[in-house]
């Protein structure tokens, strides 16, 4: 699994622990940078329906509830 992408680039090795952590934890957990999702664990995946492929790399306010997602994209960005 890519951990973190972000141009084609994935976490330091030694970020590798933490990023599984992350994955096993069943509470959704996104890390973005600006306005792209880099990483997506396994919860968000399963909470959202959207498989990995699509989460990386897309925007972050995809995957906030239609109602919040300008509160998102002001506070996110």
């Amino acid at each position: 699994t890519t951990l973190f992408r972000s141009d084609n680039k994935v976490a330091l090795p030694g970020d590798r622990p933490y990023f599984e952590l992350l994955d096993a934890l069943q509470t959704p957990i996104l890390v973005h940078r600006g306005d792209a999702i880099l990483f997506a664990n396994k919860a968000l995946q399963k909470l959202t329906g959207y498989p990995h492929g699509d989460l990386i790399g897309a925007p972050f306010h995809t995957v906030v509830h239609p109602d919040f997602r300008e509160l998102a994209q002001q506070r996110g960005a």
